[in-house]
């Protein structure tokens, strides 16, 4: 679940994340995209990963590294888990 402090948009290459509360900024793109969109969407890790396997065909650490990259969302204070 995102913040409510935290806004994105879409921009040329991907997304820009700013976090109203602390004023940062984030740039993201590709895979990073598509987990950012399936997070919006509410999708569950096992939907956002078949996303990206089926646009992508990422190498077969593709569950961890979905993984740490929320892990980093939720350091970062963007998002938190229901």
């Amino acid at each position: 679940m995102i913040f409510s402090y935290v806004k994105s948009h879409e921009v040329e290459n991907g997304l820009f994340i700013y976090n109203e509360e602390n004023g940062t900024c984030y740039g993201i793109e590709g895979i990073g995209g598509v987990i950012w969109k399936g997070i919006i969407n509410e999708d569950s890790l096992q939907v956002i990963i078949g996303n990206i396997r089926q646009g992508y065909h990422p190498g077969i650490t593709l569950e961890q590294d979905v993984k740490e990259f929320i892990d980093q969302l939720l350091l970062n204070s963007l998002i938190k888990l229901r």
